[in-house]
């Protein structure tokens, strides 16, 4: 038996090993770490498929052009969050408050996102902060 927490968890390999070898696996599906284990791909999913869960708005397409990516930052409003599409833990994830910085923080957490996950795939996601949900009443 496996737990099916920690870092071995997300990787859909692994599980699938797991169940081949008879053990049984506790833990999310080979399928689910599958479609929701890339940050785009989840988005995707829940859009086609689960419409009523809400999703921070952003820009999750595939370009990965900066100038592409800038304009659609401006479309969602400064500030916005620069994430690494594979991955978590925070690695790939730059706050870029204004234009005039997103290339250059782009491209920071593009290189970390391939360091750190092997993909320098990045989407963009309106920033939410603790103030912004005071002003809100959450």
């Amino acid at each position: 038996m496996h737990p099916g927490y920690g870092y071995l968890s997300e990787n859909e390999q692994f599980a699938r090993a797991v169940i081949q070898a008879g053990l049984i696996w506790i833990g999310p599906s080979p399928e689910s770490i599958s479609v929701l284990g890339d940050k785009r791909s989840a988005k995707e999913y829940l859009q086609s498929h689960a419409k009523s869960v809400p999703l921070i708005p952003g820009f999750s397409g595939k370009s990965q052009d900066p100038l592409v990516l800038q304009r659609e930052a401006e479309k969602i409003g400064w500030p916005v969050l620069v994430k690494a599409s594979a991955g978590g833990g925070g690695k790939g994830m730059r706050i870029v408050r204004q234009k005039e910085e997103f290339v250059e923080e782009l491209q920071r957490a593009q290189s970390e996102a391939q360091r750190s996950f092997g993909n320098s795939n990045c989407l963009i996601e309106k920033y939410i902060d603790g103030i912004t949900l005071l002003k809100r009443g959450c």
